[in-house]
């Protein structure tokens, strides 16, 4: 098994560690970042009105989701 080695340390298992680390660093980074608007954001004030269905958008999108679920099938059915 071939070892990599720097000044005569054996880094076997040191980039695996530093991998792992950076990752969780990462997440945890931006797991922080993610609530930073949550802080800034002010309180609801005043009178807040209720929008009507907007049932043209439903079915906008309930087109696109059969759309894509008719395209996902007929694709499965060419690769077999």
């Amino acid at each position: 098994m071939l070892q990599q080695q720097y000044n005569g340390v054996a880094l076997k298992g040191l980039s695996k560690r530093i991998g792992k680390l950076s990752t969780a660093a990462s997440l945890t980074l931006m797991g922080l970042m993610a609530q930073m608007p949550a802080w800034a954001a002010g309180a609801l004030e005043g009178e807040v009105k209720k929008q009507p269905l907007n049932i043209s958008a439903i079915i906008m999108f309930l087109i696109f989701v059969l759309a894509t679920l008719g395209i996902t099938y007929w694709a499965s059915k060419q690769n077999r």
